[in-house]
């Protein structure tokens, strides 16, 4: 079980991870606009020295460099899908945060959020269900804080994870 503190500290590591991502240019600097779209616990490590590194990028994607190599595939771990994701939609970078905040929430309560009996169960839920506050499913209770970014959080607007420091 992770204390609320060190669930943070793993959040906002993987956040500066996704931001140094999300704003990476090429050579002649343009943004390469990478995607990662696969945040789920299993490309979280954890160093010897305590880092936390964000790995396998083997499905991320330069939004605007790559085509779709095969129409309709899902990229990533169903439970750890964006709705967007879920949808078959076009991504950007709050996907990747998206996901991110399932896994916060599972470290936070140690249960799966979107656990279901099939991948299209699991999928409908993503799209439908609006996840309760971890705060709900853990012992001693978490302190209240917003469920979603404020409203004036940069983040809302598709800009980098690094943009709202404070939520």
């Amino acid at each position: 079980r992770f204390s609320p503190a060190a669930a943070i500290r793993i959040t906002r590591e993987v956040l500066s991870a996704l931001a140094y991502a999300h704003v990476k240019r090429d050579f002649d600097g343009q943004p390469l606009k990478l995607i990662h779209r696969d945040v789920s616990p299993s490309n979280l490590m954890v160093g010897y020295d305590g880092s936390i590194k964000l790995v396998d990028f083997g499905v991320a994607k330069a939004t605007d460099r790559i085509h779709e190599t095969q129409s309709g595939a899902v990229k990533g771990k169903i439970a750890y899908l964006s709705p967007e994701q879920a949808r078959g939609q076009k991504l950007d970078r709050r996907s990747d945060l998206f996901s991110l905040g399932i896994v916060m929430w599972e470290l936070l309560t140690v249960e799966r959020l979107y656990k279901h009996d099939s991948d299209f169960a699991t999928m409908t839920a993503i799209i439908s269900e609006a996840p309760p506050p971890p705060s709900s499913r853990r012992s001693p209770a978490l302190p209240t804080r917003p469920a979603s970014p404020p409203a004036k959080c940069p983040i809302r607007h598709g800009a980098p994870a690094s943009s709202c420091s404070s939520w």
